[in-house]
């Protein structure tokens, strides 16, 4: 009778969701416990310290959200059914190269919101300013596309730099668009739901994305990943 339960496929997806939970849970308090901290015990904290705040997260958050690739990937090609230390493991493995590549993320990331909030406000002074803000939406779209195949360039491809995982973040975003386009409605589907609804971003927001992330582009990856092995 046990055996049975175990074995339902009912069983296996509530166990699969309790999984992503709980890899979501650990990156929130990898990458956000000293923040959530430091904001909840001095409100009145100056903009300067708070923002300063931040700097544990912006040295967590690459390394927690690969190590969830990662780890869904390896529940996927039946490797290993493990959390806590599957996710700690591939953290250690992948932080190095994923820290370095999150600073630049995230300065790219902040110069395009400058531009996009800049060509924005200055969009009724004339048809350049509509052009910038054109370029500035197209280069976020293709900002966002990198980012999304990045984590999956380090994780299914080792041994490499990190220049040559952008390049190859690039390569498979317009190798398959209309994948890749679908991938980013996903993700931004995310971000609205966690902006809006705080219990889905503290169970669901980061891992659930990945996994549909890791689904969609398993067979592709693990094809060209099999075939670069040879």
């Amino acid at each position: 009778m046990r055996s049975k339960i175990f074995n339902s496929k009912a069983y296996q997806v509530f166990d699969y969701i309790c999984r992503l939970i709980i890899l979501n849970i650990l990156l929130i308090i990898c990458s956000f416990s000293i923040f959530l901290i430091i904001q909840t015990a001095f409100k009145d904290l100056d903009n300067v310290y708070k923002w300063l705040s931040l700097i544990p997260t912006l040295l967590t958050i690459g390394p927690s959200m690969v190590a969830i690739f990662a780890t869904i990937k390896d529940y996927e090609l039946i490797e290993s059914t493990g959390t806590f230390k599957e996710f700690f493991r591939n953290f250690k493995k992948y932080y190095l190269k994923t820290i370095l590549s999150s600073i630049i993320l995230i300065v790219f990331g902040i110069l395009l919101i400058n531009s996009l909030n800049y060509f924005y406000g200055m969009r009724t002074s004339g048809v350049g300013y509509v052009i910038g803000f054109v370029f500035s939406i197209s280069f976020i779209l293709i900002y966002l596309m990198c980012f999304i195949h990045l984590p999956l360039s380090f994780i299914y491809f080792d041994g490499i730099q990190i220049m040559h995982h952008i390049k190859l973040a690039l390569i498979f975003a317009f190798k398959d668009l209309g994948r890749t386009l679908i991938l980013v409605i996903l993700v931004v589907l995310s971000l609205v739901l966690s902006y809006y609804f705080s219990l889905y971003l503290l169970l669901l927001g980061f891992s659930l994305p990945i996994y549909f992330l890791i689904k969609l582009t398993k067979s592709k990856y693990i094809k060209i990943s099999e075939r670069n092995k040879e």
